[in-house]
């Protein structure tokens, strides 16, 4: 939805919109490094939990600005930034969780695992489609439903943290 909220909503020349494209590129880049940094210190599961719950609140952010209009498209872009970002983290680590349960068929898994992904992003990308009103709302609203969904499946799948600061990925 951000080629159209950007260039025709905001007026942001194509050039521009490449230009923020690439910087949800970066964070991605910079979430991943830090993932790999920090993996150590918090395990898998505890750095899941700390990107859905940073997923959920920029996804608050974008919602909110989405209805208010009050940071216009910075508001977009910045909650954007750290939305995506943590899709980079967060691929991995959830990848690396659902390999974790089938060693045997780690391709299938993996197969499964990204008709998942692209799949609950297409049916996003319909959602925003239908509700398409014109304004960044209905992105926004359904960025904020697959936070919601990731936030809450990542916690009830998960169940308690546990207080084990090591990563539980096999070798």
């Amino acid at each position: 939805g951000t080629p159209f909220i950007y260039m025709e909503l905001y007026r942001v020349t194509p050039t521009g919109y490449a230009g923020l494209f690439a910087l949800n590129v970066v964070g991605m880049a910079v979430v991943s490094l830090l993932n790999t940094r920090y993996i150590g210190r918090f395990g898998r599961d505890g750095m899941i939990r700390i990107l859905t719950s940073v997923l959920l609140i920029a996804a608050i952010v974008l919602a909110i600005n989405g209805l208010t209009d009050i940071a216009g498209l910075w508001g977009l872009v910045v909650p954007l930034l750290f939305y995506v970002g943590s899709l980079g983290g967060l691929a991995a680590n959830c990848i690396a969780g659902t390999l974790e349960f089938f060693p045997r068929t780690a391709g299938t898994a993996s197969s499964v695992f990204g008709v998942l992904q692209f799949g609950l992003g297409s049916v996003g990308g319909a959602f925003a489609s239908l509700l398409n009103d014109g304004s960044a709302l209905p992105m926004t609203l359904v960025i904020l439903g697959l936070a919601m969904l990731s936030f809450t499946a990542f916690r009830v799948l998960a169940g308690r943290p546990t207080t084990s600061r090591t990563p539980t990925i096999q070798q």
